[in-house]
């Protein structure tokens, strides 16, 4: 008897380990780079910060592709410190120069990892986003200020794809190398309501299927929403407050994404990478120890 529903993921083997991949979108995006970093593959995870809206995210790669610089309009001062309304809070800095040269340069480096990338994985967490109403502009992070400045909207799904195809037909044109590999973060957002929630999910779901019916053979999607509903439908893959995927959860949509992607081969060499970086980062306590000392020899060997 199976106590879950396995979701069918047809095998497309099309990842090298010698690839260049960026992902950005959720803290999901996140945990799946940390994985794919361990296992010695270039990743460059999240250039702006972690985002939710695919507008937000969007705005991030159009601005990268298209070498779009950003000005003292994109930036607010709070708490004495200087951050953008284009990126995560962890973007920030002591004055509104440092800031700007700060974000300028990861946008020249952005480009150029875009331009030399064989995988794009973008994740959507929410269709929900903030519109700065005295700018007209959406905001990638509220930056905790005060809730008069904001009017909270769900994106409509013709947005979405209208928005990202005409991306999409720029970053291949400029890249026609590039996959991209849509998901969406199993993060629930409870706050806007669990009814809310479904809907949002529902919205960036409907979106993904008419991109991938639009680009079938450049977008992908990857279930990783779908795998934690179904096949991981239980709260034991999920942290104490019961909304964010634990370290087992990740690990396991890591291992299905590995065989979606990954050749049996390629899947032992990330095996063998993953071994071999952990054994030359393990601290030795005792160096002075016999078994520190055997360690070390087999490091070394």
């Amino acid at each position: 008897m199976n106590f879950s529903t396995k979701i069918s993921i047809p095998e497309d083997y099309y990842m090298n380990v010698w690839d260049q991949y960026i992902l950005t979108g959720s803290c999901f995006s996140e945990h799946i780079g940390d994985y794919m970093s361990r296992c010695g593959l270039n990743a460059i995870q999240n250039p702006h910060g972690i985002l939710f809206n695919p507008f937000s995210i969007l705005q991030s790669l159009n601005n990268a592709l298209k070498k779009r610089y950003y000005n003292e309009e994109t930036i607010l001062q709070h708490n004495g410190l200087y951050f953008s309304w284009m990126h995560h809070s962890s973007v920030y800095d002591m004055t509104e120069k440092d800031l700007l040269r700060r974000i300028n340069t990861d946008i020249d480096a952005f480009n150029l990892h875009l331009k030399s990338a064989r995988t794009l994985i973008i994740t959507w967490g929410s269709a929900h986003y903030y519109l700065n109403v005295y700018k007209n502009k959406i905001v990638s992070n509220c930056h905790k200020q005060p809730g008069q400045l904001f009017e909270k909207k769900m994106a409509k799904v013709e947005d979405i794809v209208n928005q990202y195809s005409t991306f999409f037909n720029d970053l291949i044109r400029e890249v026609p190398q590039i996959k991209v590999v849509m998901t969406i973060s199993p993060v629930r957002y409870l706050k806007d309501g669990e009814v809310e929630n479904q809907r949002s999910k529902a919205t960036l779901i409907l979106a993904i299927e008419e991109l991938c019916r639009d680009f079938p053979d450049s977008v992908k999607y990857f279930p990783s929403y779908e795998i934690f509903m179904d096949e991981l439908r239980d709260y034991r893959f999920y942290g104490k407050d019961m909304v964010h995927p634990n370290e087992v959860g990740i690990e396991y949509v890591w291992k299905r994404m590995k065989e979606t992607y990954f050749s049996p081969e390629q899947r032992f060499i990330l095996t063998e990478a993953e071994r071999i970086i952990q054994l030359k980062n393990h601290r030795i306590l005792i160096p002075e120890a016999e078994s520190s000392l055997s360690f070390e020899k087999k490091r070394d060997d």
